[in-house]
């Protein structure tokens, strides 16, 4: 059944919660979707979870909200083609408000594959779903706060926590840049809360550490851990072996940019974040006029700049489609630049290092879809292949159902590591479907606006 609507939200979590429902305050028609059975994102499921972060998962009940379906991208300029257990249908809209969020990064190492290895937001929704961790002592590994909030809902559930390794080990000019974490005092107390119960529970945090590989062979018995220099490479000093069964990882987020960029929007090479994200207005608007990117696919920057972001491009997406203009935004918009100033602080304690690409051995693992090893990677660059297109079509990686969604920040960074800079940083090319579809679903050849190849 197809669908029409004024505005079309895509992403049920904190930034798109807050768009519709501020455009159907103002009597514009929206419709969400989510491949989440309830709106909220990860951070709004059954669990862990504050009042504040309870009212962003809250959608309005003029909202038609459309959950547990996908969208697999734009078939013309105003339309995009979504699909739930019915079938396939077409939603039509004047604007387009792209709320896809983020995903965790994960570079790897030898034994990642191993059964017990997750990441640690994975872990997350198992708890907050069941209640319980199936495994008995447990490593958290990886970079960024998350790593501190996982550790701690580990903890209150009576979960063994073999400490915490953070990979980041910030320069100098990085602890002067920290002075910005001053912008937002109530998010920095929250950290120091979780470093304080983990202090409380015997938990060790160490930074400038990581997981050298991960020991077992039909699960994880434990970790060679060791320290890591700047850039994220294993200096020469002694190892340590830590027993566990379970490893979870998470060395930061990536922005979910594919729908921006089958749309047809620019996308641009962010060095602080080492991501690619949408070219944006001051208004959000990316660089195809009808269609806005806010929240997380947009930049990380966590749940609260995501519903500010929301509720500002709900404000003026509403002013062009009826024509009045919204109250004034007030402090919205100074509350927004705080706590930028704060993800820019985070951003630089938190920096990845390039040298991650040097932790698989040859017989790695890299690119699971397709079985492909760091030395079929390594066969690809000795003949000169400098981006990611051409180790696609070399070695198979990124072919695979994700469409390279886990492989590509590993990619990137093995070419980085060899000096490729220039193809390190060319965005990656999206056609429609950005999410596999059977093609009987189809009664006609979509557009591709932006004319990239897969």
């Amino acid at each position: 059944m197809n669908t029409a609507a004024d505005v079309a939200v895509i992403g049920a979590g904190p930034a798109g919660v807050a768009a519709a429902n501020e455009l159907t305050g103002r009597g514009v028609s929206v419709v969400v979707i989510d491949e989440n059975q309830r709106p909220g994102g990860q951070i709004g499921r059954l669990r862990f979870v504050s009042e504040s972060d309870a009212d962003r998962g809250e959608l309005d009940m003029a909202v038609d909200f459309r959950g547990s379906t996908v969208c697999h991208g734009f078939r013309d300029e105003h339309a995009v083609v979504v699909s739930d257990s019915c079938g396939t249908s077409t939603i039509h809209a004047e604007f387009f408000i792209v709320a896809t969020g983020s995903r965790e990064v994960v570079y790897p190492m030898p034994g990642w594959t191993l059964p017990g290895v997750m990441t640690a937001g994975a872990a997350q929704t198992f708890l907050k779903g069941s209640g319980a961790l199936p495994y008995r002592r447990v490593l958290v590994a990886g970079s960024g706060p998350l790593l501190l909030a996982a550790a701690t809902q580990l903890v209150d559930h009576g979960v063994e926590v073999a400490g915490v390794l953070d990979a980041s080990r910030p320069r100098l000019a990085d602890w002067r840049d920290a002075v910005r974490l001053g912008a937002s005092p109530a998010l920095l107390a929250q950290g120091a809360d979780y470093v304080v119960r983990l202090a409380r529970a015997g938990v060790r945090v160490r930074l400038g550490h990581g997981v050298a590989s991960i020991v077992g062979e039909t699960r994880v018995r434990g970790a060679t851990v060791g320290a890591l220099d700047h850039d994220w490479r294993f200096t020469d000093t002694a190892t340590d072996f830590i027993d566990c069964d379970a490893v979870l990882l998470c060395h930061g987020f990536s922005s979910v940019v594919e729908l921006v960029g089958q749309s047809g929007g620019q996308l641009d090479w962010d060095d602080r974040r080492l991501d690619w994200v949408p070219r944006r207005d001051r208004a959000f608007r990316t660089t195809v006029p009808h269609v806005r990117a806010v929240g997380d696919c947009a930049g990380v920057g966590g749940a609260q700049i995501a519903a500010l972001e929301g509720t500002l491009v709900g404000r003026w997406t509403a002013d062009e489609l009826t024509g009045r203009t919204a109250d004034a935004p007030g402090a919205l918009p100074r509350r927004l630049r705080r706590l930028e100033r704060f993800r820019l602080g985070m951003d630089g304690l938190f920096r990845a290092g390039t040298g991650a690409g040097t932790w698989a051995e040859p017989s790695t693992t890299i690119w699971r879809c397709e079985s492909v090893d760091r030395a079929d990677i390594e066969g690809a660059l000795h003949h000169d292949i400098d981006d990611l297109h051409g180790l696609k079509m070399w070695s198979r990686a990124g072919m695979g159902a994700c469409q390279g969604r886990t492989c590509t920040p590993v990619l990137r960074s093995l070419l980085a590591d060899r000096g490729t800079s220039r193809g390190a940083t060319i965005p990656p090319s999206y056609r429609f479907p950005v999410r596999p579809l059977r093609i009987a679903a189809l009664d006609g050849p979509p557009s591709n606006r932006g004319g990239h190849d897969a």
